[in-house]
């Protein structure tokens, strides 16, 4: 892509034009004169509707006087329509940029304050949005025109994809260099020779002392396949004790993945990268929607007065029964996950559908990321990881259930032991196999319509031994 400004901004537009032209087309491009109406590429019918895109080669950052522009660019394809009676069903604004915090503030308000007066969908495709689409498999074509491709390596193969550079001054971030800047959505990031696009969010944590750094996302190889994955990556800048025990953490993950080979609900792992300064693993990653918007959360839109509906309450239990079993297998392989919440519980979306017809079994709600496992050793909040899983787990469930899955229509004993599950103190607590297990026969007694207690639940639950 040409670098200069008048170059770049012409290659920048036709890059746009081919991209909606490829995802929402077909796209018309309209000539830069006085008769454009405010429209630089639209699909539809400009005697009806259409949805235009508007893009602004702003390279050196969005500033007041550029918001002033696109507000003016918003009002002059308001006005033409106006006059010439077409209609606006969306309106995007591309840049190649990222906004800065007060900026993109202004924009969102902007943004709010035009749906409401024009009722006009206003979208904003931005360096990160610009990357995901280029980074998708069907877009490989856009990318080769335009970024073109590495050369060709010492024994004749065709290179990978260059590097994708929606704009002239982008570089490539070296995972294992130690003077790498943070990482943040829209980056692209070199692992082992391939380059990665990474996505928002990024998990980022450090230590007090700066001793260590971990960080955490989601990213897509920008190669052949364009495969999805999870990153997790740490640094270590000086040897202190609890950075070398992070440092066994990763090891200890690298090889539970390794020996479990993506089964029991957890990722599968793809490589790994071991250094005195740095270990990155690479994970399948998980797609799908989380736990929060499939179940959502405590007293959130109930169906009736006395409680959540049964069929419901029969999916909660089932998905954290599921959820549960993983969790218990980290707990017999010694490991803990103690970052169990709504956000991070990924329920994935079937294959296909003839697989998830073929299965009959429903995708196993998991974890996005593997919260602390491997980190037994590091504890300062003195309470066992095996207990944290158990009482987060059974949030979860309470949550989603309004505090009582009896409402519901669950066998009461499953009250007393979801109590027992988020008591204050871990030794009362049941293991992981134990409500597991009781999550299973009340979703069992839900389906059967059986009142007071579950099948098969034995005992009162409330009545054993507690687990750590």
């Amino acid at each position: 892509m040409r670098s200069n400004d008048a170059g770049g901004r012409h290659d920048f537009e036709q890059m746009v034009t081919s991209l909606v032209d490829l995802l929402e087309g077909p796209a018309y491009g309209i000539e830069p004169a006085p008769g454009d109406w405010g429209i630089d590429v639209y699909t539809g019918d400009l005697t009806s509707h259409v949805r235009i895109w508007q893009v602004k080669y702003f390279i050196n950052g969005v500033r007041s006087g550029q918001l002033t522009e696109v507000r003016k660019s918003f009002d002059r394809a308001c006005a033409a329509a106006a006059e010439q009676g077409h209609r606006i069903d969306e309106w995007t604004l591309c840049i190649p940029v990222t906004m800065d915090g007060p900026r993109r503030q202004a924009f969102e308000r902007w943004r709010a304050d035009e749906r409401r007066r024009t009722a006009i969908p206003i979208r904003l495709w931005d360096e990160t949005r610009l990357r995901t689409l280029l980074s998708q498999p069907a877009c490989a074509g856009i990318r080769t025109l335009y970024y073109g491709r590495s050369p060709a390596g010492a024994d004749g193969a065709s290179g990978q994809v260059s590097v994708l550079r929606v704009r002239a001054d982008d570089t490539v971030i070296d995972a294992a260099s130690p003077t790498a800047v943070p990482w943040q959505g829209g980056q692209e990031l070199s692992v082992g020779g391939v380059v990665h696009l990474l996505h928002d969010p990024v998990v980022h944590e450090a230590a007090s002392d700066g001793s260590w750094v971990l960080r955490d996302a989601t990213a897509r190889e920008l190669g052949s396949g364009g495969r999805l994955v999870r990153l997790r990556h740490l640094r270590v800048r000086r040897g202190t004790p609890e950075a070398l025990a992070w440092q066994r953490a990763l090891r200890t993950q690298a090889d539970l993945l390794a020996t479990l080979r993506g089964t029991a609900g957890l990722p599968a792992l793809l490589a790994r990268h071991h250094q005195p300064d740095h270990t990155i693993m690479i994970m399948s990653a998980v797609v799908g929607r989380t736990w929060r918007e499939v179940h959502g959360t405590v007293r959130s839109g109930l169906p009736t007065p006395g409680g959540p509906d049964r069929i419901v309450a029969a999916r909660v239990l089932a998905d954290a029964a599921a959820l549960g079993r993983t969790i218990a297998v980290l707990h017999r392989h010694g490991q803990a996950h103690r970052r169990l919440s709504p956000d991070t519980i990924v329920m994935p979306a079937p294959a296909s559908t003839a697989t998830a017809a073929a299965t009959r079994a429903a995708p196993t709600p998991t974890p996005r990321d593997l919260g602390l496992v491997g980190m037994n050793e590091v504890d300062v909040a003195h309470e066992p990881g095996a207990a944290v899983d158990v009482r987060q787990l059974a949030t979860l469930v309470l949550d989603a259930l309004g505090g009582r899955p009896s409402r519901a229509g669950c066998p009461d004993d499953l009250d007393h032991l979801l109590t027992r599950a988020v008591s204050a103190d871990p030794r009362h607590r049941p293991r992981a196999d134990e409500l597991v297990a009781a999550l299973r026969d009340a979703r069992r007694s839900l389906s059967l319509g059986t009142p007071g207690s579950s099948p098969g639940s034995g005992p009162d639950l409330g009545s054993r031994r507690p687990g750590r």
